[in-house]
């Protein structure tokens, strides 16, 4: 698998199709990846809550449609891929 470690990617369309599997692979191969989709973060954040994972808003920063997320190990970043990729498919 390509190593994307310590790159940046942003995807739009992420929310299904093509773009959702480029967004997913991305991910899957290290990289930090951006997505855009309809719905809101605040949707996003109440999904991953749900899900038992915590992340913070930036409306602070004047982004209010956005989350931060902070990873550290390879395992919870495949498990946040797998939350976001279950929350663009509802």
């Amino acid at each position: 698998m390509l190593d994307l470690s310590g790159k940046v990617a942003l995807v739009t369309g992420a929310s299904r199709g093509i773009g959702r599997a480029v967004a997913l692979r991305l991910a899957r191969c290290g990289a930090k990846v951006a997505i855009s989709d309809r719905r809101t973060a605040a949707e996003a954040e109440a999904h991953l809550a749900s899900q038992g994972l915590l992340v913070r808003t930036v409306t602070n920063y004047g982004l209010p449609d956005h989350l931060r997320i902070t990873i550290g190990l390879e395992e919870h970043n495949r498990a946040v891929v797998d939350l976001l990729a279950d929350f663009l498919k509802a």
